[in-house]
């Protein structure tokens, strides 16, 4: 059974993106320091189906970790990348068993 989702308020690209980009434009250097973080990461661990398999995942689950904690007013811990590994299972196991539904 699918389940409806009813919206009372309009939905607005535009605002949304114009709030991701005031989140930005408040602190850009770790936001870039971050992804370049993400992409070197990203990029050798893609060298291997391996590297591909354990590491992506988890560390696009930590980029979101930390945008997240941004977006409640927290500061900025390049750390948290890490805290991927954390959540990456029950994240995978939570969208495997939403997809099969």
């Amino acid at each position: 059974m699918v389940n409806n989702v009813q919206t009372t308020t309009p939905i607005s690209i535009g605002q949304w993106l114009t709030r991701g980009w005031d989140l930005v434009a408040s602190e850009p250097w770790p936001f870039v320091l971050l992804t370049l973080i993400y992409l070197v990461l990203n990029i050798a661990a893609s060298t291997t189906v391996f590297g591909a398999i354990l590491l992506v995942g988890p560390t696009t689950a930590g980029y979101f970790y930390i945008i997240f904690q941004k977006m409640r007013g927290k500061s900025l811990y390049m750390g948290d990348i890490v805290k991927g590994f954390q959540v990456f299972i029950p994240l995978a196991y939570h969208a495997e068993n939403n997809a099969l539904k």
